[in-house]
């Protein structure tokens, strides 16, 4: 969790931190919403987003975290602004047209806020407070990042923090496929080990999952059909069964190795294994 003993830890060790900041305070709503919609809505603020949409991030320098410099960046998504307005407009909706359900008032209540949702006074139901609903209007599909970093630009602190998702998938792989999910240790020099173990293991399997991506167009037209795309956890599955085995006694050596199907040798080819097998 980002706080300010947090950010100290880090910087303190020489390191630098791009975050989002999360339970908005009056600090962080006032950048939030310093912004008119209009004002952020431009050709120069604009920063693509994957899938091909589009964000709006502008950066200043100013306070946050109990330090007197910190880079932050309002970020706009018009397409979460729409959604979070069309869920908005419903809830209202349905909070003043008529008689709604216990779960569904409080699935209701958490859209809208207890600020905005006010209990009637006099009879039952709710109120919506027409002054509040407008003030959160102006933080629809907003949210703010932040970086110690004084030399970053708005696309640039976007950039750091949408790399998230690639470490994310680094860690899912490493507690999944590779098995090589977190440990206790506490010491520098296992740490230590325990990151290159890891760095290594994931850089492997992104230099097969590229040959495999790269090579799969090549593949057999039959492969093809019965599989258009192939993944590496895909792939070794349909290698379990893949084994190689060498048994004898003194000079008397025998080999024994799986009949590769049409997909397994499509699979192993880009990735080198067909020439550590011997020939059938």
């Amino acid at each position: 969790m980002v706080s300010e003993e947090n950010l100290k830890v880090v910087t303190d060790a020489g390191y630098e931190q791009v975050g989002i900041v999360r339970g908005w305070n009056e600090e962080a709503w006032a950048y939030i919403t310093r912004f008119p919609r209009e004002a952020l809505e431009q050709p120069r603020f604009v920063v693509a987003r994957s899938g091909g949409q589009v964000a709006y991030c502008r950066a200043w320098t100013a306070s946050l975290y109990g330090r007197k410099r910190m880079r932050v960046a309002v970020v706009e998504n018009p397409h979460r602004a729409t959604e979070e307005r069309g869920s908005r407009d419903l809830a209202i909706h349905q909070l003043t047209e008529g008689r709604v359900p216990a779960e569904r008032l409080r699935q209701i209540r958490k859209v809208l806020g207890r600020d905005v949702a006010e209990t009637s006074r006099g009879r039952r139901g709710f109120l919506v407070n027409e002054k509040v609903l407008k003030e959160e209007e102006r933080g629809l599909g907003r949210f703010l990042v932040f970086s110690t970093d004084l030399s970053l630009d708005a696309e640039e602190m976007f950039e750091l923090y949408f790399q998230r998702d690639a470490i994310e998938k680094v860690f899912e792989t490493m507690k999944g496929e590779l098995s090589l999910g977190p440990i206790r240790y506490r010491r520098v020099d296992r740490l230590d080990a325990y990151s290159t173990v890891v760095y290594v293991a994931y850089l492997l399997w992104s230099w097969a999952e590229r040959k495999l991506k790269e090579a799969w167009p090549k593949a057999p037209k039959e492969v093809q059909r019965k599989f258009p795309t192939m993944d590496l956890e895909t792939a070794l599955e349909l290698l379990e069964g893949v084994s190689w085995v060498k048994f004898g006694a003194r000079e008397s050596i025998r080999e024994w190795a799986t009949r590769l199907t049409e997909v397994q040798e499509a699979i192993l080819a880009p990735l080198g294994g067909d020439k550590l097998l011997p020939v059938a």
